[in-house]
């Protein structure tokens, strides 16, 4: 069964929180976007399909109208870029991640796949509070469709560059998943599709600082006993070690 969700904030010159709505309006400096899911995805079959808007903010002209495939959102826009941030879900195998990330500019409409896009899924995202990073449990390589090994990483959007910051903390609880799972729940095992994250497990204390909470968690509920781990971005990024996609001759068995 997939497991659907998302999480994300969506900021212009001061941090708002995301749209109740998948496809209420998300404002820029200079434009608004949504994304309006026009066709489902369905199981060994279609992506689906959305409708990508983009409008002026003051008179709401229109930039851009295009349908494209999958199911996308706005996880963020970064102010950095001037460019809003989207993901994509398409199914690969059982599974129903997050395998796409694409900039989208707000002056021209024009999409710009992420450098990573093709040899990486997501199971979970958290934007920052000014959108330059975005916070995922993801994973990349020829076995990316395959349980485990999945890390806590961060996009850097200004610089379109992925990072690796830590261990992943365990997904949310869920009742589903608690029937026949009683203790640890694992991404991809039994999790198997983008979800969102409950608060407090991944989280933004300001625009640069990423925390996440540990604890013996289960399918059924969190554990009560918490360690938290703290990372600065901004040094993460100094350091320069960006996670590179595997050398082209490991991609044959990748996503597309």
């Amino acid at each position: 069964m997939w497991a659907a969700g998302v999480y994300g904030l969506a900021v212009a010159a001061v941090a708002t929180p995301p749209p109740a709505d998948a496809s209420a309006w998300t404002a820029g400096a200079t434009a608004r976007l949504r994304v309006v899911q026009t066709k489902p995805a369905a199981h060994d079959g279609s992506y689906g399909s959305a409708r990508v808007e983009l409008q002026a903010l003051g008179d709401h002209r229109q930039i851009l109208s295009k349908e494209i495939e999958g199911t996308w959102r706005v996880l963020a826009y970064a102010p950095a870029a001037r460019a809003f941030v989207i993901g994509g879900q398409f199914e690969t195998g059982a599974w129903l991640p997050l395998d796409a990330v694409s900039y989208l500019d707000e002056a021209t409409g024009a999409l710009r796949p992420a450098r990573f896009t093709g040899t990486w899924i997501a199971f979970a995202a958290v934007a920052g509070p000014n959108g330059r990073f975005v916070a995922f449990v993801g994973k990349w390589g020829p076995d990316a469709d395959t349980a485990g090994r999945f890390r806590l990483q961060v996009l850097d959007a200004a610089a379109d560059a992925l990072y690796d910051v830590g261990p992943a903390p365990a997904p949310p609880p869920d009742s589903f998943w608690a029937e026949e799972h009683r203790r640890r729940c694992d991404w991809g095992d039994p999790v198997d599709g983008f979800v969102e994250m409950d608060a407090g497990i991944v989280r933004f204390t300001d625009d640069h600082t990423l925390r996440a909470s540990y604890g013996a968690d289960s399918c059924l509920k969190r554990g009560a006993r918490r360690r938290e781990q703290t990372w600065d971005l901004e040094k993460i990024v100094a350091r320069g070690r960006k996670l590179l996609p595997p050398p082209a001759p490991e991609l044959k068995n990748s996503l597309n």
